[in-house]
């Protein structure tokens, strides 16, 4: 498991790596293509460099403002699927209906004298900085860490310095910390494998010599200055990471709102999100959440059929 772990964290860490350098490219080459486009437009249109900046910052302000719009539609539209006609429900869809719009919206922009000029020079200007804000935040120093529970493995990224619970809480997990995070109990203690060594601040007070020869510490007193494998103590999380709807496909979207949402884990994961996500892929028979009982039953096989699910049979009572 040691090698396999070891192996995990290096390919995220060159996958990562390989990221920033794709994503500072990306930056040169939009800052080389603005200053050719608002070079070679105002020397056409006979603008002043001033003038030139005016443009390039209202047209860049008003790309913000559409693109941002267009994301919140987007979102606004996803969460709202089900609720849309049947050829309408896939994200695909909604994405080239809000991209038409966006397209007639523009069009009607450059239709008035003289748009052209502030509506070319904002679209570099804004493609600038997204590249240049994304390759700078994707750059800043980041560890990884790879949570295990139940055999399961989830690798998330952590900022230099961030602390493990503010780490975890980020992606998704919520350990059961009760004293503010200032180190004075053991409830958000996780088994760390390797990393170290560990100072009196990150063991505390009450945990004990066993428990600290197992490698237990404070995630509330641990920055992350290294990647680190690390072991949850199930009775210590009280929410385990949700999938994000709007990411979810049709057929896992639509199973999840026939299961009854209360994460217990009786069906053997982490939450209904995943069971969902499982039964669509094939992977999980419809018959394990037992809470649901035959009502959420019932359900699962009537969306089973209509979406033509393969299931396994394996778990039917």
């Amino acid at each position: 498991m040691g090698e396999r772990t070891s192996a995990r964290l290096e390919e995220r860490r060159r996958e990562w790596t390989w990221a920033v350098r794709m994503a500072r490219g990306r930056a040169w080459a939009a800052g080389s293509l603005a200053v050719s486009v608002l070079f070679i437009g105002a020397v056409l249109a006979r603008l002043g460099a001033l003038e030139t900046l005016v443009m390039a910052g209202v047209g860049a302000l008003g790309w913000a403002a559409l693109v941002g719009a267009g994301r919140e539609l987007h979102r606004r539209l996803a969460l709202s699927l089900p609720l849309l006609p049947p050829g309408l429900r896939s994200p695909a869809a909604v994405g080239v209906a809000i991209g038409l719009a966006l397209a007639l919206a523009w069009a009607g922009v450059l239709a008035l004298p003289g748009a052209w000029a502030p509506a070319l020079f904002g679209a570099v200007t804004w493609w600038t900085w997204v590249e240049a804000r994304r390759a700078r935040e994707l750059s800043r120093p980041r560890h990884f860490v790879e949570v295990r529970h139940d055999g399961q493995a989830h690798l998330i990224d952590v900022l230099e310095g961030q602390t493990l619970l503010d780490a975890l809480e980020e992606a998704g997990y919520r350990l059961l910390a009760q004293c503010g995070r200032k180190g004075q109990c053991a409830a958000c203690r996780v088994r760390a494998h390797g990393g170290g060594p560990w100072s009196e601040k990150q063991y505390g007070p009450y945990l004990t010599p066993r428990q600290r020869q197992q490698g237990f510490v404070l995630a509330c007193q641990v920055p992350v200055r290294q990647d680190l494998v690390i072991e949850l103590v199930k009775p210590l999380v009280l929410r385990w990471p949700h999938v994000d709807v709007t990411r979810m496909g049709e057929a896992a979207r639509r199973l999840r709102q026939a299961l009854p949402g209360f994460d217990c884990e009786v069906c053997g994961h982490f939450t209904c999100d995943l069971y969902a996500r499982a039964m669509a892929e094939g992977r999980e028979p419809l018959t394990k959440c037992l809470p649901g009982g035959e009502p959420v039953r019932r359900r699962l096989e009537a969306l089973a059929k209509e979406l033509q699910l393969q299931l396994p049979t394996q778990g039917r009572a």
